[in-house]
């Protein structure tokens, strides 16, 4: 997502590199993708945004708290359960507080998430990620925790699509 769109909302921004690493237990992932998570000032919506590459069959798409290492339930559907059909390369989509999956993350995280504000100051803690399912691996492939953007910069694909760059 440009960083002119994430400006318009106003909010926090929040970003995820994902990798096979990051599976419980990790995986040999051929993919990598980044995601980026922006919310309104009213914490009313939140806008997704998926760089992908290596061209992984993502089957399904969801958002979770947990630690790092550790799995979690999920608190947001986007790719079965959820509103989008497929998720390739620069897929957005925005969300609002009736997609939410109210959850009790008090055993993992010590708190419950039940609306956009609970998950943005959840992955302003680092107390969140995400993960994607694909047809290789249908428990995980793909998983990063978010990160607040101000932190460390903008995490993008180079253009050889072999690893992770930070942006000034």
């Amino acid at each position: 997502m440009p960083c002119a769109q994430a400006q318009e909302l106003g909010g926090l921004r929040f970003q995820a590199a994902l990798s096979g690493a990051q599976v419980v237990p990790a995986v040999d992932a051929q993919s990598q993708a980044v995601v980026r998570v922006s919310f309104d000032t009213a914490f009313s919506e939140a806008r997704i945004a998926f760089d992908v590459a290596g061209e992984p069959q993502i089957t399904r798409a969801r958002i979770h708290c947990g630690l790092p290492g550790e799995d979690g339930p999920v608190v947001l559907g986007l790719l079965d359960p959820g509103p989008l059909l497929e998720i390739v390369d620069e897929t957005e989509i925005t969300v609002d507080n009736e997609d939410m999956t109210p959850t009790d993350c008090v055993p993992g995280i010590g708190r419950p998430i039940r609306n956009l504000a609970a998950l943005a100051f959840a992955m302003r803690e680092g107390l969140v990620y995400v993960q994607l399912d694909t047809l290789r691996f249908s428990s995980g492939e793909l998983r990063g925790q978010f990160l607040e953007v101000g932190e460390l910069g903008e995490l993008e694909l180079p253009a050889n699509r072999r690893g992770f760059l930070l942006s000034p």
